[in-house]
């Protein structure tokens, strides 16, 4: 079970990281950077959730 959730918990870094690029080097509209902040928040707390 743990190994499940570490491999969770990777698989969510990994997006959150791909998220983060794309704020970073695309040129996105205000809404699509809005859509991609909730994105990224949303991985984030799915990831501090498997790290407890």
């Amino acid at each position: 079970q743990i190994d499940g959730l570490e491999k969770k918990l990777a698989r969510c870094r990994q997006s959150m990281e791909e998220v983060d690029l794309k704020l970073r080097r695309e040129k996105i509209s205000p809404e699509g950077r809005k859509s991609l902040e909730r994105e990224r928040n949303f991985l984030m707390t799915k990831a501090d959730n498997y790290g407890k």
